[in-house]
């Protein structure tokens, strides 16, 4: 589901707009899936800079 929601927003959209593209309410995605797709991003940036900071040592 955050893949997809991702490829949808290569440009900015409103909850309104992101919840029946997906198939799914509002409530769910705000609090269920992008507090998910937030976390996963996260981990990701983290590991980007990990590796950045490794290969500069």
């Amino acid at each position: 589901m955050a893949i997809y929601i991702l490829e949808y927003c290569d440009t900015w959209h409103s909850m309104d707009e992101i919840a029946p593209f997906a198939n799914r309410d509002k409530n769910y995605i705000r609090n269920k899936v992008l507090p998910k797709l937030a976390e996963k991003l996260e981990k990701e940036r983290q590991n980007r800079l990990s590796k950045t900071a490794k290969e500069k040592s």
